[in-house]
Parts: C-alpha cells; structure tokens; sequence
C-alpha cells in the first residue's frame, strides 16, 4: 500500500518580480514538486497565514505551509516585523521560517535569529550560486 505525498507547501515572500521570476525559473528547473505561493510584502503572507490556520483540510489538520522564504526588504510589512507576527503566533511559529535576502548585515542576521529565524540566507548574486542555494535550500528542508 502506497500513501500519497502531498508536495511541500513553499510561501515565498519578495516584493521584486524579477527575483520572484528567477526563483520560479529556477524551481522549473529543478522539478522538486513544489507547491509555490508568492506575496509581494509581509502583511499579505501574514494575513494567508492566519487563514490557514483557520482552514482544516480533509484531514483535520491545519493546512499551514511547510516553509517560508522571507524577504528584510519588503512594503507594508517589512521581514522583520513580519517574523516577528509569525513567531509570536502559537499556532504558526512552528513554521519554518527562512530569511533569504541580499543584506550582508550581522547585524540583520543577529536580530532575525533573536525574532526566530530559522535561518538566515544571503541570496547569490550570479544565476549559477542562485541555483545552488535554491537547490540546498530545498534540499536541507525536504529531504535531510
């Protein structure tokens, strides 16, 4: 007897379309069956968020994502107030939560892991280390 996997539910919060298509891009190609869902600034992830975990799906369970890349630099919420919300939550700070961002700031990564970051990520400049990160990002989270 086989069970059904569902695929891992991923949030990724970035406000750039471009890095936002790159990512996608970079997930085409990597074809790791991910469920992908993207917002643009830090109160809209909050707000899905929240509905999920009003939402109990077939199983009784809430349908909460696997992980969430996040953003510093975002509008309306910026990362760090979003985490915050996110980490203080009961229900949701389970949630695996990854900064994945351009600032190269210790001291950005030293308050992102005082509000509970689960990790805190660099993103790569050239598309070669972009998909290198992506894919141990993924890697790390889904399958170690």
């Amino acid at each position: 007897m086989t069970t059904k996997i569902d695929k891992p539910k991923v949030y990724l919060v970035e406000d750039d379309p471009d890095d936002q298509y790159m990512f996608k891009m970079i997930l085409e190609e990597l074809d790791i069956g991910i469920q992908l869902d993207v917002f643009d600034n830090g109160l809209a992830v909050y707000d899905a968020l929240i509905s999920d975990m009003n939402d109990q799906g077939e199983n009784g369970l809430k349908q909460l994502p696997d992980l969430i890349l996040l953003d510093l630099n975002l509008p309306v919420w910026d990362g760090k107030k979003t985490l915050k919300r996110i980490k203080n939550q009961d229900d949701l700070k389970v949630v695996p939560v990854v900064i994945y961002t351009t600032s190269k700031s210790d001291y950005d990564k030293q308050e992102c892991y005082l509000l509970g970051a689960n990790s805190f990520i660099t993103k790569a400049a050239e598309y070669e280390m972009l998909y290198t990160q992506i894919e141990k990002i993924f890697t790390y989270w889904f399958e170690i």
